[in-house]
Order: C-alpha cells, then structure tokens, then sequence
C-alpha cells in the first residue's frame, strides 16, 4: 500500500502499520476539518505508532497551511513545512522524557537506586532458584 507520509523531510511510500478496514471518518463542516480528517484518515493508514516514530502524514502539513491561511496569518515564512519541523522535534523530545521517566521507574534514576534495584531483582532471583529446587525436592 503507499501513503503520503513523510518521516522529517524524507518522503516514504510505504504502510508503517495501523488499521485500514474501520471507518475513521470525521464529520466535516468546514474546509480545515475536511483537511483534518484527510489527515487522520492517512495517518491510521501509515499508524499511530509510526506517528510516534515519526512517519507523519504530509496532510498534516496541508492542514495546518489550511488552518493558518483561515486565521488570516498565512506567511510564506510560517508554512505547514516550517511548522512540521518543531512539531517532529518536540515528539522527539516528548518519547525521549517518557522513555527517562519509564527507566527511571524501572531501573532508578540515580547510580545508588540503580545498583539497589538490580541487588533486589538478584536476591528474588536467587530467593526464587532456592524455592523452586526446595519445591523439586519434596
């Protein structure tokens, strides 16, 4: 299947995952949200987690120029392009914090935590092996 996404600048021609076959129509009742749901419905063709990873419908570009040019604040310097690249770069930034906040739940976000989580999941492996062969024996 080939979509219309763009993955920063680069243009991809290829299905990155998500569902085709259920209906993601918006009502649409005016010209920016038709742009809006030509953008949605393209993106969960290419998927949400491609999204995630960058692999953006270039609709949303269109949009967004749609958008600016009904607020009266279209400009040349201020295009869906110009916008997109902040908006890849902040997505970025947003899955890179979850991603340190996950780990630091996970594994300590100071090298003292680290080393007390990894001795805790040791000791209950170790808890575990015993039990486990004590279990076997009986």
């Amino acid at each position: 299947m080939s979509c219309n996404c763009t993955h920063g600048s680069t243009y991809l021609v290829s299905s990155h995952g998500g569902s085709t076959d259920i209906d993601h129509n918006i009502p649409v009742t005016s010209r920016v949200e038709l742009f809006l749901s030509n953008a949605m419905n393209e993106q969960f063709k290419i998927g949400w987690t491609a999204f995630i990873q960058g692999f953006h419908s270039s609709h949303w570009m269109i949009t967004q120029n749609e958008h600016r040019s009904d607020e009266g604040l279209f400009s040349y310097v201020s295009t869906g392009n110009v916008w997109a690249s902040p908006f890849i770069v902040h997505l970025y930034d947003y899955a890179d914090d979850i991603w340190k906040h996950h780990n630091g739940i996970v594994h300590g976000t100071k090298l003292k935590e680290s080393r007390q989580v990894r001795l805790a999941r040791l000791q209950q492996k170790v808890k575990d092996y015993y039990d486990k062969r004590r279990d076997a024996a009986s």
